[in-house]
């Protein structure tokens, strides 16, 4: 129970996640994604999280705010279905439970946090209004001989 969901990938090349079945049910200007994540796995991994419009790993082409996390480098994205922005926090990643947090305030602004502290905005390149968003919880193995695990164990997302 306190481990939350486990997904994993074969010891290829590949993705492995949960979405909710296309069911955009977030977005507009303001909405807020909170998920608690742990990273298992520590090289030749991808965790992605947040809200998206649509289901998309590879590549970077659909509107969304989300983070990911690259082997211990964590970046604040978003997309607006035309362009992007992807930028390295402040903070690192690792294998222990960490809380991250969206706040897209506005059409012009994203707070991104990891454990109730804010990192960074971003302010450009965001969802538009009427992008509908769903939750998304993906990893992506980059290597073709181990084994890729990551975990969640609570997520919340809600309009505001």
């Amino acid at each position: 129970v306190d481990g939350g969901f486990k997904v994993t990938t074969d010891a290829s090349s590949g993705d492995s996640g949960i979405k909710f079945n296309d069911i955009g049910q977030y977005g507009g200007d303001s909405c807020v994604y909170i998920g608690v994540v742990k990273r298992i796995t520590t090289s030749s991994i991808r965790v992605f999280h947040g809200l998206q419009d649509g289901f998309q790993v590879q590549g970077f082409t659909i509107p969304q705010i989300s983070f990911q996390d690259v082997a211990g480098t964590i970046y604040a994205q978003s997309h607006n279905g035309t362009s992007s922005t992807q930028t390295a926090s402040t903070m690192t990643g690792d294998t222990n439970w960490h809380t991250y947090k969206i706040d897209k305030t506005s059409s012009t602004n994203a707070d991104y946090y990891q454990d109730g502290v804010l990192d960074l905005s971003i302010t450009t390149n965001l969802p538009l209004s009427t992008a509908p968003m769903q939750p998304v919880f993906v990893i992506r193995n980059d290597s073709t001989t181990q084994v890729a695990e990551a975990q969640i164990r609570y997520m919340e997302c809600y309009n505001t």
